[in-house]
């Protein structure tokens, strides 16, 4: 049948040795009918089954699996799995702990294939999601076969029925009698991936009764050539672009402007999974991206968990920092004051050589009889003013990170000491003049700030 053919493929062409082959299993129709071929064909495996606790049925799933393999497959393990909680979306949050879960099982137990049971409708939803979304090449091609899972180089998804019609799949199940379970959730029509399969599909089918095995052929031709021309072409034109940076990466603004349309969002989509993979990877943001390149430096794009800057000669994807709070107060005699960019010392000591005084950004001195209690560390806020070390003048911290070339997206995390008078330092950069150490200072206070790694630079 073509439900052995196909798993038959994925064993030869996966190179399957004698480590066992890991297999998510769910109870439903499509996972339950994959373990079975794949155990009619020889294979040896590890079942994973993946129980989330949201439906009342859950552990009638978790019970099938289980009674299942112990008559038809005893030698294959079951690990089930019942993660503490779903964060964010609910689907998405079940996709990660399911793939988390049968990656760990497969380093675990020295298996380099691990087998889903995604079939041709499953793909042609994932065609059309994306078309409805908005996407490029690489979106129109769907799932692919095989790629890595968890990014691991060792350790290969494939989805032997991806070519498979529901059809065959309901045929080998009602052939040999293999049991599954319902998910009753497949059936709300709060899913937009359910309306498609429930509403749309049946639509395209009346037009054309072969609507999704073309749907799905297209997608292959397409992967095709995404896999053997497009994505090489994409990796060249970035790798030789791009850089890393201590909170994200940069992408020359050269290649994107030289571009075609499509390549263009490419390299934006690249650029933010890349550089910030927690951000929003949407059609939509990506195309603001591009935007980017033609707005004014300074201008920026909101992607969720990360930001997209235009400075002089690049896009700078930056993971969004965490958020600081308001002013913390500061005490010679107390503790360090702990941020989430770093930590504030502030000691009262001698009066240091005058080569120590200007030793380091992150270091500086002021003369103790200037220091007015009570003393803070917070965000610098618009109208800060202070009269730089040197100067005769005042000047709005603005304009000094400004002088400074502080980038954009550094600003928000800037912090300035402030005690009763005034601002005694803009950390990282000047104190006020008001302050400084001169001839007559006999104890000075030690400001030493020690950013975390990766927090600040």
């Amino acid at each position: 049948m073509a439900v052995r053919a196909a798993v038959a493929s994925v064993l030869a062409d996966a190179e399957v040795d004698t480590a066992p082959v890991v297999v998510g299993v769910s109870g439903g129709i499509d996972s339950m009918v994959l373990v079975h071929a794949l155990n009619a064909e020889g294979a040896r495996g590890i079942i994973v089954h993946v129980n989330y606790g949201l439906r009342p049925s859950a552990d009638a799933d978790t019970a099938l699996v289980q009674t299942w393999a112990a008559r038809h497959v005893p030698d294959w393990p079951v690990v089930v799995h019942r993660p503490d909680t779903l964060s964010g979306n609910t689907q998405d949050a079940a996709r990660q702990v399911r793939y988390a879960e049968m990656h760990r099982v497969a380093q675990a137990h020295g298996s380099r294939v691990v087998l889903v049971a995604h079939h041709q409708r499953d793909q042609v939803e994932t065609v059309l999601l994306h078309l409805l979304r908005g996407t490029g090449p690489r979106g129109l091609a769907g799932m692919p076969r095989s790629r890595l899972l968890q990014d691991d180089p060792d350790v290969r998804l494939w989805r032997p029925l991806l070519h498979t019609p529901k059809a065959d799949i309901k045929a080998y199940a009602e052939a040999h009698r293999v049991p599954y379970r319902t998910d009753p959730t497949n059936t709300r029509s709060d899913y937009t991936r359910n309306r498609l399969r429930h509403e749309v599909l049946p639509v395209l089918r009346d037009i054309a009764s072969e609507a999704e095995a073309r749907i799905s052929d297209t997608a292959r031709l397409l992967r095709s050539y995404v896999d053997e021309h497009w994505t090489p072409a994409l990796r060249e034109r970035f790798d030789a672009a791009y850089a890393s940076t201590p909170h994200g990466g940069r992408l020359d603004l050269a290649p994107i402007r030289e571009a075609t349309p499509v390549m263009q969002t490419a390299l934006a989509h690249k650029l933010l999974r890349t550089a910030c993979p927690d951000a929003a990877h949407t059609q939509a943001v990506a195309e603001a991206v591009v935007d980017l390149t033609d707005a004014q430096v300074g201008r920026r794009v909101d992607a969720g968990a990360a930001t997209v800057w235009r400075t002089r000669t690049h896009l700078e994807a930056v993971a969004n920092p965490p958020e600081l709070p308001g002013a913390q107060p500061v005490s010679l005699a107390g503790s360090p004051v702990q941020l989430p960019t770093g930590t504030l010392h502030c000691a009262e000591t001698d009066v240091p050589e005058q080569r120590a005084l200007r030793a380091s950004s992150n270091i500086a001195y002021v003369d103790a009889a200037q220091w007015h209690p009570p003393v803070t560390v917070r965000p610098w806020r618009k109208g800060d003013r202070l009269q730089p070390l040197g100067m005769t003048g005042h000047k709005s911290v603005s304009d000094l990170l400004t002088d400074a070339k502080v980038p954009p997206h550094r600003r928000a995390q800037q912090l300035v000491v402030v005690d009763a008078k005034r601002i005694l330092w803009v950390v990282g950069h000047r104190i006020h003049h008001a302050v400084r150490v001169t001839a007559s200072t006999d104890r000075v206070v030690q400001m030493r700030w020690k950013p975390r790694p990766n927090a600040g630079e």
